[in-house]
Parts: structure tokens; sequence; C-alpha cells
């Protein structure tokens, strides 16, 4: 069975494995149809070519796309996944659910809002597939320095709760925090946000170093000369970051948005800026031999809790079932 898959090209690291575990496992090959930003609204005569060429649609984040696909007469069937709900909203009101055969949410929490605004859909229909991480891939340096270096990665928008960790810093003495932060897709912010932001961080060199993007095979280097990683965000979907900063020996500090307690012990939860300071200097007076005790703990729960491979079996199964469904 050939899985057509329609996927923007700055997704398909987190598709990518599911995809090379299907053709692997014999099931079946795969037809790839990468999109990118500067599509649009590309010609309808494409998503009839992928319509045409597979026996299954697979849709990972190509919303517009998928509103103009579910249009179509004649579909195959179509498997979406999905990975947020804000900024997603505004294409998921306008796509032709009865098109749809299957739905794949990262997250409980995403699913139970998911279903609270779109009423017309059948819960039967929709699976829970959590979001996973290579952790052979992010995994903690062969010598470990537990500097005052604190770190996050976020987009510029005000639900991130960027001023809120400044904040957190700015009251801990002898700290600093480097910020990775990502303003591509899927990630819509304000131009005068930014602005603020970065001149912020500008004026005040030894509380906050801003980095300039990174590839994903870079990542791990970040994350590895960091002590503790800082997650301020009102809400997320699952939180990835936080899966490769733990599975690099990070000390997490996170906010406890929805869903935070399904995914992360109760430990690392915090509920405000104050509740941050403390957790910071509760780890500020460790002993060195604690912290590694504490960075080994957040590594173990990393490979248990988000590792990739785990998920493979599930996708496959899920995978399998709508082909035979297609026989």
């Amino acid at each position: 069975m050939r899985i057509g898959v329609l996927c923007p090209d700055w997704n398909w690291l987190f598709l990518e494995p599911f995809l090379e575990d299907w053709t692997k496992s014999g099931l079946g090959d795969v037809y790839r149809f990468k999109t990118r930003p500067s599509d649009g609204a590309f010609p309808r005569k494409w998503l009839d070519q992928l319509n045409i060429a597979s026996d299954v649609i697979f849709v990972e984040w190509a919303l517009p796309h998928l509103v103009t696909l579910t249009h179509r007469k004649n579909l195959k069937p179509i498997i979406v996944r999905i990975l947020g709900y804000d900024a997603a909203l505004p294409h998921l009101e306008v796509v032709d659910w009865s098109k749809v055969s299957k739905i794949i949410i990262v997250s409980e929490h995403l699913r139970k809002a998911f279903l609270g605004s779109f009423r017309n859909i059948n819960p039967d229909e929709t699976t829970v597939l959590e979001n996973g991480i290579d952790v052979d891939l992010f995994k903690p340096p062969t010598e470990r320095f537990f500097e005052r270096i604190a770190g996050t990665t976020a987009n510029f928008t005000p639900n991130k709760g960027l001023t809120d960790m400044m904040n957190v810093i700015g009251r801990q003495k002898g700290w600093k925090m480097k910020f990775l932060m990502n303003t591509g897709q899927g990630s819509p912010s304000s131009p005068t946000y930014q602005e603020m932001i970065r001149k912020y961080i500008a004026r005040r060199p030894q509380l906050f170093e801003e980095l300039p993007k990174r590839q994903y095979k870079d990542m791990p280097d970040y994350y590895q000369n960091l002590s503790v990683y800082i997650n301020m965000s009102q809400h997320e979907t699952s939180g990835v970051s936080i899966f490769e900063a733990m599975a690099c020996g990070c000390f997490p500090i996170i906010k406890n948005w929805i869903g935070a307690s399904d995914e992360f012990p109760s430990k690392y939860l915090i509920q405000n800026v104050g509740e941050a300071v403390r957790k910071l200097r509760w780890w500020d007076n460790l002993s060195g031999e604690d912290k590694m005790k504490e960075s080994l703990e957040c590594r173990e729960h990393a490979v248990k809790r988000f590792n990739l491979k785990d998920r493979f079996p599930i996708m496959r199964k899920f995978l399998q079932e709508v082909c035979d469904e297609r026989k």
C-alpha cells in the first residue's frame, strides 16, 4: 500500500522516522509531497496528482492544503495529524471533516479541546499518539559541568512567557539565560513584540544572550551546555523542546500549563514566577553530586516517557488498519 504524504518541508524531521519505519517493515511505500511556505494555495492539479498516486493520504500540518483537498471529489482515505490548536484553528474550522477518515492528535488535552470545538466529529475517529524524540540523538555530554546557565527555545509570542523567564533569571544572582529563538513557520509573532524582547536582551548582556538558529542535528549541543531549561508558556501542545532538554540532562522548570502534569513529574512544575525563582535557588544550592543525580533522573524520565521509537509500533498498527479498510 502506498501512503501519500502532504507535509511542510520544515516538519519532515518529525514525521520522517515514522515513514522510514513503515517502509522498512515491508508494509508499503511512501509518496512524498513536500510543501513550502511560499507555495500558498498551490495548483489543485498537484493535489489531484497526490490523490491518484496514493492509496491513503496522510496530512501533516499542511492545513491550508488540507482545506483545499477536502473539497475535492473522489478522495482516497485521509489521515490528519494535528500538532497544535490555536494557530491551526482558522484552517480547522473550514475543513470538510466528513472527508477525513482518521485524526491523530498528539496529546489528550489537545484532543479534548479539538472535540469540544468540533462536535460533529466522532470521538472514535480520533487517536492520541504522543510526540517523542530521538533519545539517541539527544543525550547528555560525556562530561557535565553545572554552570549557572539556563536556556529556552521559544517563538516571539507573548504566551511563551519570555518576560517571566527574564524576571526569574534577573532575581537569581550569577545566572545567565541563553535564548534560542524560533521565529520559523508555524510561529506567527508580532514584530513589535520581537523588537521589544531583542532590545531588552541587548541591554543586559551579562544576563541574557540570544543565539542564532541552529539546524536540528545541532540542537543537542545547545542543550548540553545548559544546566537548567525553563519553560514559562501559558499553554503548549506537548512541550517537545522540554523532552529534548531533559534527554540531554537539563533540569526543567515548567509552568504548569494544561496537560503538563500528564507529561512531567510534579517536582518540575511551578505555577508562577515566585515558584520558579525558588526552584532555581533550590537547584543552585544542591551539591555537584546531587545535581548529577537530578540530571541523570531527567535523562531516565525522557528515555522512559518520550522515546520516539516506542511510538513506531503504534503508528504502524494505525496505518495498517486504515490501509486494510481500504482493501
